[in-house]
């Protein structure tokens, strides 16, 4: 049976119709994150945003065909780490923005003429990045076109670094204004996630959780759609979960959202697809432990602590993933315990960290910054919750959407004790905030009981624009205070 072409190309014209259709939210987005995320990204220092000197050279390394780093012997500290080849132009310019430290750090005009005058001048270096090796690179392109397009075009490296900030902005706003235009619902919840000073200053940097927070937008939205009617939309979201999770293996359970809702027809052979969906990221997993793993740093020599089942009298130097996990086999419900203590202890540390903690964790904003973004993800949550899909759904939906959500954060923070906690310890150190925002899209599946009514479409779309308008007025509030602050501190 012969497939007319032109019926080939439906599901494409209906998703491009779909991005045409004006949204209001759409809008506001692209206006306050145009404007917020350019000022940040001109605005602060070169790699004074977490972990953007790593993250900036896996981009740069990139160019250089290195789609994984390498072991390597420091020769000072005679200890194995990963690392990438860089362009030297480009860590001269960090590490210049950098002469003073991390952290709320003042760049003097001298640094900023030093900066601005570095030239291209062919050399490399290696760069020891082992916490961003193994990342897959996908996401990390909208920069290294960047990095690539500055050099090729003549503009200076310090031009050019600010066109790979650009281009990763670009690219999340791209990201944003879909999930936007596509979702059938959740809007509200999505604007604010999206918005957030944490989120605008990652998207305006090198660093690749603004693009994993923009792909986890855009995922979930395109999952709010028929897996009937708009099948292309729920493969493109299994697409998107499986580079971000080839990128950060913990968030795996996020990919089963596509099961949703439960009630679709061939869910087991839904089911089955997206297991096999695991498997590249698994695969990816095994070559980046295989080729370039390394201990992600090297500390003073220390004791295992108390869940650690071998001798308590060991000397250890570094964090070693393999014997936290023997510690957790050997303590089974630590694998609960543990993360539920760590919630318990610094929920509120951890919320205000993914509202805006910005810099290296230096950046602290008012307090009326953090009291309204609470207020407004509250009320973005409620909305989304009460405004609903026109479809009822089942308990069973909401129950299996919250065990998912529940499972990516257990499995996030499972993986911090496993990289960044000393073997053995009762505790988990190293969780910061933003890793939540990935896992914050997900949180729209949650939705009543079948016995809630959601009401007309007129009334649907009213309780979620209400539902958005304080994020809407935080986001102005905070392209007026963000660029005052962050020139206070850094100039």
């Amino acid at each position: 049976m012969s497939i007319s072409p032109l019926r080939m190309f439906q599901p494409l014209c209906r998703l491009v119709s779909a991005l045409a259709r004006p949204r209001r939210l759409v809008a506001l987005f692209l206006c306050f994150g145009l404007a917020t995320g350019t000022e940040l990204a001109f605005l602060v220092p070169i790699g004074q945003v977490a972990d953007e000197p790593c993250q900036m050279a896996r981009a740069d390394g990139l160019l250089y065909g290195q789609l994984l780093g390498h072991r390597v012997i420091d020769p000072l500290q005679h200890h194995v780490s990963s690392a990438v080849t860089n362009n030297a132009a480009v860590v001269r310019i960090w590490q210049l923005m950098l002469e003073n430290g991390e952290g709320n750090k003042r760049v003097s005009q001298a640094q900023m003429a030093h900066a601005r005058a570095v030239r291209w001048s062919g050399r490399t270096t290696l760069m020891d990045c082992p916490n961003t090796v193994a990342y897959f690179p996908a996401l990390f392109l909208p920069a290294t076109i960047g990095l690539g397009a500055g050099w090729l075009a003549g503009l200076s490296p310090w031009r050019t670094v600010l066109l790979g900030r650009v281009l990763m902005l670009a690219a999340f706003l791209a990201m944003g204004a879909a999930a936007l235009a596509l979702a059938r619902w959740g809007h509200a919840l999505l604007f604010a996630m999206l918005m957030l000073p944490m989120t605008v200053s990652l998207a305006a940097s090198f660093n690749v959780d603004g693009q994993m927070i923009g792909a986890a937008a855009l995922a979930a939205a395109l999952l709010t759609s028929d897996p009937e009617r708009e099948p292309a939309r729920r493969w493109l979201a299994a697409a998107l979960l499986v580079l971000m999770i080839m990128t950060k293996p913990p968030y795996m359970p996020l990919l089963f959202i596509g099961l949703l809702p439960l009630a679709q027809p061939r869910w087991r052979a839904v089911l089955a697809r997206l297991s096999l969906l695991a498997v590249p990221s698994l695969v990816w997993l095994g070559v980046a432990h295989h080729v370039s793993a390394a201990p992600i740093y090297h500390v003073a020599p220390y004791h295992p602590g108390p869940l650690w089942p071998g001798r308590h009298d060991l000397w250890l130097t570094t964090i070693d993933p393999a014997a936290g996990l023997r510690s957790l086999i050997a303590h089974p419900l630590a694998v609960v315990l543990l993360p539920l203590h760590a919630l318990a202890a610094n929920a509120p540390l951890y919320l205000r960290e993914a509202i805006g903690t910005l810099g290296w964790l230096s950046v602290i904003l008012p307090r009326w910054d953090y009291q309204g973004w609470s207020l407004a993800l509250l009320v973005a949550l409620l909305g989304t919750m009460l405004a609903g899909p026109a479809d009822r759904r089942s308990a069973g939906d909401a129950g299996f959407a919250a065990l998912l959500v529940l499972g990516g954060v257990l499995a996030m923070m499972l993986a911090v004790y496993l990289s960044w906690t000393y073997t053995g310890y009762d505790r988990i150190d190293g969780i910061q905030g933003r890793y939540f925002l990935v896992i914050l899209p997900f949180l729209l599946f949650l939705r009543p009981g079948p016995g809630w009514r959601p009401g007309t479409v007129a009334s649907r779309q009213a309780i979620e624009t209400l539902a958005a308008l304080p994020a809407a007025v935080m986001a102005l509030a905070n392209l007026a205070v963000l660029p005052q602050i962050l020139a206070r501190i850094f100039y």
